[in-house]
């Protein structure tokens, strides 16, 4: 296997690596120069939003796009009005309605990144268990799914599963997709949940 999960048991190991954080409202303006405004909990539909990383000012080193298709997407903070599950507060929030047969979020990267991770939550009923699934698809076409530990969706801060992959084989090849959906614990996907939610990206290149 090409990949590893990247999780609670390792997420340290992995930030003392080189690494750059991606929060979807205020990107840090070092690394992603000129990015155009995004307002919270305003609905985005049939738009890519599109984040390029370039720190230092010295060429594009990624692209990070969002694509919804047919999913409407929102960006939010969480906050006690809005966002209020399982994520730590003034986290940002990239939210996707949650339409039934796929998987919600779809990120991609130019060129592909060697590791990725963040926390998975969702908007929907205090006390349910669930678990996030990230498909992850490499240059070469491999694609790999993997899963979180458990979580409970509530508004305990900050107790959100983390989920994430990262190359251990072929550095070259690289992640160049990834989808990510919830799923209630030993039933199938989508059906409790009206958005899925992730905070702030954490990824290496």
């Amino acid at each position: 296997m090409s990949i590893s999960i990247v999780d609670e048991t390792n997420v340290k190991g992995y930030l003392n690596s080189v690494h750059y954080k991606l929060d979807w409202l205020d990107p840090d303006p070092n690394n992603f120069p000129n990015q155009p405004e995004r307002e919270s909990n305003k609905p985005v539909s049939n738009l890519t939003s599109v984040y390029r990383l370039n720190p230092g000012g010295n060429g594009i080193k990624v692209k990070i796009t969002i694509d919804p298709k047919v999913v409407t997407i929102h960006f939010d903070r969480r906050n006690p009005t809005h966002f209020s599950k399982n994520f730590n507060i003034g986290d940002s929030v990239l939210l996707a309605d949650n339409i039934e047969g796929r998987m919600p979020i779809h990120l991609s990267f130019c060129p592909p990144i060697s590791g990725l991770w963040t926390q998975v939550s969702a908007q929907g009923d205090n006390g349910i268990n669930y678990y996030g699934e990230m498909d992850v698809c490499l240059y070469n076409g491999d694609r790999f799914r993997v899963r979180s530990p458990q979580g409970t969706i509530s508004a305990n801060i900050g107790d959100a599963p983390i989920i994430g992959a990262k190359m251990v084989s072929d550095e070259t090849n690289g992640i160049t997709d990834v989808w990510v959906d919830v799923a209630e614990s030993g039933i199938e996907p989508g059906r409790y949940f009206i958005q899925v939610a992730i905070n702030d990206l954490y990824f290496t290149l």
